[in-house]
């Protein structure tokens, strides 16, 4: 017994970390959004989901089984570091080029899948050989609630993805001996082969790990370029590679600045400082990296430049290669935060600038998507003078704005004459917005007077530009596309989302834009009807047994309470910050719910009763976030210790919910079974982290979303209630 649940507590660490370290790899490779999140942390799960239900077919050598899955679950996720180091190579793709969904997903597949699929069989294998499933159930998830917190606060800095390697074959060394002493003769020497293979293999690669990984990840991922830096920080890697004389500085796998950039420091500072050239305090939210910051020595009144960046690693890594003035000094201070979180303490202090630009990428994530929602104008708004203004780009076209283009312009624009009297716009390939509740005259003849004025000496954004720039036939352009009907982006609805992520499809080849077109058409009715005609058998016809309906409930509670979890962290993005550094938070209190709603003692009633109110309580659940959260987003004053703790106990109680309903389930089928329960499980969870990630939470927005989860887990617990007397008895 205490053998079991020992290894299913390392079985649970390792798990969590090989995951933790695939999905930071592969959101290294495909762009780092929510979405690429979504698809990795699906392919984990189907591969899990499917590997639980095969080794749930097998009666012998349960011990050596084990051992032997846990030993071949430690090679296949150095196989897949391998395969993702070396993706784009595999996939033709040149360093910086946008991955599609469908794509990134079939990779995923590819080289997460199969190490997942073995560590869920290990466990389904552990599990039923220990004859304690529900111990070792408890066990695994401690395990990877301690790892997990452990692995993002401290290990996720130190610890090379190699190195984890070898925990992970210490692992299988541990189940090994365990093998040796609780198999029979030949499960006795199965075991200590894995114990040899594993203890040579994780010595080799803890002593070899760097150079390994310097052959197997920088030749292949750079080709033809020199990593001159690289690192790793709770929001992905960051890569800055050198080749003739250029440099290029890429965040998750995506370029996120060039040096020198000469147009593109100029066309980031001066549409608005030559509109406020007495501006005394600038404040820059991102885009600094390229050499803007040296455009505003350009104006003599700036005396002070707040440069915020939500990744101090990348400008770290820019400063010790290639950009030494990237440091605070008594003109320019460097804040390594999350940009939102600064401007609304800035603004609550009484600080206030002249002029605030925001320099960052399409809107691709919803973390991105915050620098262009609503609320973020507003904090804005409040962190300017009273004639400030406020610079923010956006993708753009010469002349042809496409449908979804236009769209996503005209909702920005919208977006932002919420906040501020006053929008004018400079068209072309990147589109910048100027708002101001002061004279804003962005004309080409008032930017040459300005440029007259102020003495500037631009090489690219000189008069001429501008002229170029703003043409009549350009301006009518521009205007058309920012007449199309589109809905304001919010934090709780964000249209911004939906359109960053049409564009980055269009781009990437066109397949995943027609998932999006057809998803937009889907309405909240939509999934009434669906969770309706989906019960209606359970009243007419009512006669699926208890262990059919603990099957049942298992794949939507897996389901429900993996879209709860995803909700809980944009929930939490939207009203605090940046969610990835205090990830750790919601992953280990939602791992610690699991285990206690799992280790939670049955007192009275039926199994197929507690799976009946687990599920209600996640329909619940899911009815009061959105809620929760908008009280906690209009509580300005709200301390950032109430807002971690109420988000805590939100993926608590979603975990609980899940472990409760899982172990009811097992009683219901007498304590076997695992390996399908547990199957049926993953897959139901990896079904909800494509469909939440891609679909529910870009297209319904946060709140309908939130509904959408509550209408499947309401209709799954009338179909529960509905099960017939006999059958509940039976459980």
């Amino acid at each position: 017994m205490i053998t079991a649940i020992l290894v299913g507590f390392a079985l649970g660490a390792a798990a969590i970390v090989a995951q933790l370290e695939l999905a930071r790899e592969f959101l290294a490779l495909s762009g780092g959004s929510e979405v690429a999140l979504g698809l990795t942390l699906g392919a984990w799960l189907v591969g899990g989901g499917l590997g639980s239900l095969a080794a749930g077919r097998m009666r012998r050598f349960l011990w050596p089984g084990a051992a032997a899955a846990f030993l071949v679950f430690a090679a296949l996720y150095v196989l897949g570091l391998w395969l993702t180091w070396g993706g784009r190579e595999l996939l033709g793709a040149a360093p910086g080029e946008l991955l599609g969904w469908l794509r990134s997903f079939a990779f995923a597949l590819a080289a997460v899948a199969p190490a997942s699929f073995f560590g869920a069989a290990a466990f389904a294998l552990l599990a039923a050989a220990s004859g304690r499933p529900k111990a070792v159930y408890v066990a695994e998830a401690a395990g990877a609630c301690v790892a997990g917190l452990l692995f993002t606060v401290a290990l996720s800095r130190w610890l090379a993805p190699l190195a984890a390697a070898a925990v992970l074959f210490a692992g299988a060394a541990a189940c090994g001996v365990a093998a040796v002493a609780k198999a029979e003769r030949f499960g006795r020497w199965a075991g200590a082969a894995v114990v040899a293979a594993a203890a040579v293999v994780g010595i080799i690669l803890a002593v070899q790990s760097r150079d390994l990984a310097a052959r197997w990840f920088f030749a292949r991922s750079f080709p033809g370029e020199k990593v001159v830096a690289y690192r790793t920080s709770p929001y992905g890697a960051v890569a800055v590679t050198a080749r003739a004389g250029r440099y290029a500085v890429y965040q998750n796998g995506l370029l996120a600045a060039s040096f020198p950039d000469e147009a593109g420091a100029e066309e980031t500072v001066m549409p608005a400082m030559l509109l406020r050239p007495a501006a005394g305090r600038v404040v820059l939210f991102g885009g600094g990296l390229g050499g803007a910051l040296g455009q505003f020595d350009k104006f003599g009144a700036v005396r002070e430049v707040t440069y915020v960046e939500l990744d101090r690693e990348m400008v770290e890594a820019a400063r010790v290669t290639f950009n030494a003035g990237l440091r605070s000094t008594g003109r320019l201070s460097v804040v390594g935060e999350d940009g939102r979180l600064w401007a609304r303490r800035a603004a609550a202090a009484g600080y206030r600038a002249d002029v605030v630009i925001v320099a960052m990428p399409t809107p691709a994530s919803a973390q991105v998507n915050r620098f262009y929602t609503r609320e973020f104008f507003a904090d804005a708004k409040r962190l300017l003078a009273p004639d400030g203004v406020l610079a923010f780009g956006a993708p753009g076209a010469a002349n042809y704005y496409p449908p979804t283009l236009a769209a996503f312009l005209a909702g920005e624009r919208r977006t932002a004459a919420a906040a501020f009297g006053r929008v004018a716009y400079l068209p072309g390939e990147r589109f910048i917005f100027l708002c101001s509740d002061g004279p804003l005259d962005a004309s080409a003849p008032a930017y040459a007077r300005a440029l007259e004025r102020t003495g500037v000496r631009n090489l690219y954004l000189t008069p001429a530009y501008f002229k170029y720039r703003l043409t009549a036939d350009r301006l009518a352009a521009a205007s058309r596309a920012l007449a199309a009907p589109a809905p304001v982006n919010a934090d709780f609805k964000p249209a911004g989302l939906y359109y960053g992520l049409a564009l980055a499809a269009a781009r990437a080849g066109g397949a995943e834009l027609k998932v999006l077109g057809a998803a937009r058409r889907v309405k909240l009715w939509y999934i009434f009807a669906l969770a309706a005609v989906a019960v209606a058998p359970w009243f007419f016809r009512r006669r699926l047994g208890a262990r059919g309906a603990a099957a049942f409930a298992v794949t939507v509670q897996g389901f429900v309470q993996l879209a709860l979890e995803l909700l809980v962290v944009f929930c939490y993005q939207a009203v605090y910050g940046a969610a990835y550094l205090e990830l750790a938070l919601i992953v280990g209190a939602f791992m610690a719910g699991l285990g206690v709603g799992g280790a939670w003692p049955r007192r009275g009633g039926s199994d197929l009763a507690a799976l009946t109110w687990a599920m209600g309580c996640a329909a619940a659940l899911a009815v009061a976030l959105p809620f929760v959260a908008r009280m906690l987003a209009q509580w300005s004053a709200a301390p950032p210790a109430c807002v971690h703790l109420t988000f805590g106990v939100l993926a608590f109680a979603a975990g609980a919910c899940g472990g409760v309903a899982f172990v009811a389930a097992l009683r219901s089928w007498g304590g076997r079974g695992v390996g399908a329960l547990y199957g049926l499980d993953l897959l139901g969870a990896a079904a909800s982290a494509v469909v939440t990630s891609v679909i529910l939470i870009p297209v319904l927005g946060i709140g309908q979303a939130s509904a959408a989860v509550a209408v499947v887990a309401a209709a799954a617990t009338v179909a529960l209630a509905a099960v017939p007397r006999r059958a509940r008895a039976g459980g």
